[in-house]
């Protein structure tokens, strides 16, 4: 679905994290029935779990050099935040409860992830 999409979810570093959403949203506009396929059906829900134990590893590396002075404590929760926020379920909240565009909300997401990594780690985030 993500070569079709031309979207992956693969973070190299925080500046992909933080730029994700812009990137990828829109894109899943375009695919809307199969993006809430994924979400809301059993296939997808398997699919999304057979690729979480990846995804934690890719966004806990790409987050390391902006969270090393943060407790495990808070780099979970930042992480967390930034798995949330870089996700479909963000992407259809934001469209569904929210009324944005893909796009709208792709730069929703980004501020966010922008402004709580700043909040955590001042200074060391590449300007977007």
């Amino acid at each position: 679905m993500d070569e079709l999409m031309g979207a992956s979810i693969a973070p190299e570093d925080v500046g992909d994290i933080v730029n994700g959403p812009q990137q990828a949203f829109p894109r899943f506009d375009a695919h809307e029935a199969a993006i809430r396929a994924s979400l809301h059906s059993r296939t997808g829900r398997d699919m999304r779990t057979g690729m979480v134990a990846s995804r934690r590893l890719r966004f806990a590396g790409a987050l390391a050099p902006v969270l090393s002075d943060l407790s495990p404590a808070e780099v979970r929760r930042v992480e967390a935040l930034a798995h949330l926020l870089y996700s479909a379920s963000a992407w259809e909240v934001l469209k569904d409860y929210g009324g944005l565009t893909g796009a709208q909300a792709g730069e929703a997401a980004s501020w966010a992830l922008n402004t709580i990594l700043s909040a955590v780690a001042p200074g060391s985030l590449p300007r977007t």
